[in-house]
């Protein structure tokens, strides 16, 4: 028999096996459903299509709303755990913080402020700014103004020619050097601290002209050799966008990323000339911070718009730079190994927007989840949640209970869910499902007929 013959006759065996055990669970569900439930699942498609998309948690109109909240249990998270980790925060154990959310499916799951602080209060949010800077040069190359990120960068500033230090070095410095702080200027932003008037980024600050400071640059390094965090580096971002679209970035990120997120209360420092301080300028509240956060997680989408092009998410995102402690760097966004100690690549990332002083979004794709914190840990005593990211999250999520949905109630819908996700996906290599999936109850790290079973054997009340 060919080898295409046999992949035929091996998938039809497949689905047959598959329609048996469809037919058994929906005598299953019948069995165990009220007529209204069957009615209403049927209305929906649910038990004759097999396909389920799920929708946003947040309602058409909620756009300027606050966050719609629920239960930690109802969508798989361990309540108690969190307050005692809340305890913890109290107690000063992982610095002066002064705010942390956790959203998961949509909504605010928990919210906790500190030392003074509330839910209207901006926070100075520092490099969580550059993140938001990229998703506006995302927007501005969605819409063509931007060109590739292999553009020289000194042309896109023809008004500051000819530049100081100009060599072959700097003419090669492309945007995408910059997004990956890959620049090659000589800079080192850590050696000295902030408040220190050594340090290069206070002296961008005291700058008259900030374009002209970085432009004027010495170099260093090859351009994509040295990876060196620049903050100057994202206030050039500021000037690219100027020119690319004719408005400071604050406008910018005004008309095409705060008000369709419904972010009406912020604050975007500016420096001379009123150029946007775009290296950490911005103030924000923790649940904006979160509303952005889940931004990226829905890809770049919000209540049916493209706001931030999904192809943008995915390369920010992205491993651009990966470092020896695992973790590494996309376009304005440091990449955490989802798992603690794994090696780079081999599992998904946290997302994370980190700012000066312990500000953090946490972006979670395999766990469909925001976290959030806020800090004044200005004199870097602390790693602040960060250095506890993987720990928490591992010990928040509750075990797989079979709540497909993330609903609170393990019932026939998520029976009928479940074997909806397994229907195309009876290969050899079936995919892997979210770390840790609801659905998941043999523990395997991938969804399966065995899991399927099992939450049939588990909805009958047999062991």
């Amino acid at each position: 028999m060919h080898g295409r013959d046999a992949r035929a006759t091996k998938e039809r065996r497949n689905h047959s096996h598959l329609k048996s055990v469809q037919d058994d669970i929906i005598r299953e569900i019948h069995k165990h459903m009220t007529a209204f439930w069957r009615f209403f699942l049927i209305g929906l498609g649910i038990l004759t299509a097999w396909v389920i998309v799920p929708g946003p948690a947040w309602l058409p109109g909620q756009a300027r709303a606050e966050w719609p909240a629920t239960e930690p249990e109802a969508v798989g998270l361990d309540s108690q755990v969190l307050a005692e980790y809340d305890q913890a925060f109290q107690n000063g154990q992982y610095g002066p913080l002064d705010s942390f959310l956790v959203a998961r499916h949509g909504r605010l799951v928990y919210e906790a402020y500190y030392r003074g602080h509330g839910p209207d209060v901006l926070h100075p949010v520092y490099s969580v700014t550059k993140s938001v800077t990229s998703a506006l040069v995302g927007i501005a190359r969605g819409d063509g103004d931007i060109g590739s990120l292999d553009q020289p960068l000194i042309p896109l500033f023809p008004e500051y020619a000819p530049v100081s230090n100009l060599d072959a070095r700097k003419q090669a410095i492309t945007l995408e050097h910059v997004l990956t702080m890959r620049a090659g200027f000589d800079w080192n932003e850590f050696y000295y601290p902030y408040t220190d008037s050594r340090n290069p980024f206070r002296q961008l600050m005291a700058s008259p002209d900030w374009l002209e400071f970085m432009l004027d640059r010495r170099m260093s390094f090859w351009p994509g050799t040295v990876f060196a965090y620049n903050s100057g580096c994202t206030v050039l971002l500021a000037g690219v966008l100027l020119h690319a679209t004719g408005r400071q970035a604050h406008e910018f990120g005004r008309e095409r990323l705060f008000d369709p997120l419904g972010i009406d209360s912020y604050q975007w420092d500016l420096g001379p000339g009123g150029l946007t301080n775009t290296g950490g300028g911005l103030w924000l509240r923790p649940r904006d911070m979160a509303r952005f956060g889940q931004l990226f997680l829905q890809r770049g989408r919000w209540y049916g718009r493209q706001l931030v092009p999904e192809w943008w998410v995915e390369s920010s995102t992205a491993r651009q730079v990966d470092f020896d402690d695992t973790s590494g760097y996309g376009y304005q966004w440091w990449l955490l190994p989802l798992g603690e100690g794994a090696a780079p690549g081999t599992g998904p990332d946290i997302w994370t927007a980190w700012g000066w002083g312990g500000q953090h979004v946490f972006v979670v794709p395999a766990l469909d989840l925001v976290v959030v914190s806020t800090a004044g840990d200005f004199a870097e005593q602390y790693d602040g949640v960060v250095s506890i990211i993987q720990r928490l999250l591992a010990e928040i999520i509750k075990a797989p209970d079979g709540d497909v949905t993330g609903d609170g109630h393990t019932d026939a819908v998520d029976l009928a869910i479940l074997a909806g996700m397994l229907a195309d996906n009876l290969a050899e290599a079936l995919p892997p499902c979210r770390w840790p999936s609801m659905g998941d109850l043999d523990a395997n790290g991938r969804l399966d007929l065995r899991d399927l079973l099992r939450l049939q054997l588990r909805l009958t009340g047999l062991p």
